[in-house]
């Protein structure tokens, strides 16, 4: 018998923020921190095609890994490569964290077989920018994050906003990372 997962996701559509919702948070970050399921936002005048090239960004905590599965079922649909990228660092234990992560999470997309890519980004850059730039320069689809709810002012997670309301206006995929060690999907 053939076993089949279930991808379960919430789509929200979002006019970016405005005003005040960008010193306290937008009120699509408000609804994506108070539920377990993830999200796909789509801004105004994102284009939804065929996700061929997924960037997901990390960093040196394993929170910033916990949307691995969401990301990897969904280029197993698409047949999609996921971009994994993170800053370089300077400090030695920072660079060894972010290859630790690296090398983790190609070896289980490896496990999944979906494509991936490692990259690092320049430190001496802004990382959004850079991320942006990366997204562009490899015709990117789809950005994934997955997010700490518990820092204090969830909310207010600056990168978090940078990924919804992207540039580029490509949709994202972001997850709690608290509630995804507790849900398989």
């Amino acid at each position: 018998m053939l076993k089949r997962k279930m991808l379960w996701l919430f789509i929200m559509g979002t006019h970016g923020s405005k005003g005040m919702q960008k010193v306290f948070g937008s009120f699509a970050m408000k609804v994506i921190i108070s539920t377990t399921v993830p999200f796909m936002i789509v801004q105004d005048n994102s284009e939804i095609k065929n996700i061929k090239n997924i960037v997901f960004s990390i960093n040196t905590s394993i929170e910033s890994l916990q949307i691995v599965s969401l990301a990897g079922n969904i280029a197993k649909m698409f047949d999609s490569t996921i971009h994994i990228i993170g800053q370089k660092e300077s400090e030695l234990h920072r660079v060894k964290k972010i290859k630790s992560n690296l090398v983790g999470l190609a070896k289980q997309l490896a496990k999944m077989n979906v494509k991936c890519k490692l990259d690092l980004l320049d430190e001496d850059k802004d990382y959004v920018a850079s991320m942006n730039e990366y997204a562009k320069s490899v015709d990117a689809d789809l950005l994934a994050y997955s997010y700490d709810s518990d820092k204090l002012f969830a909310s207010n997670d600056k990168f978090a906003q940078s990924v919804i309301f992207n540039d580029l206006n490509l949709p994202s995929i972001i997850i709690n990372s608290q509630t995804a060690v507790k849900t398989t999907y």
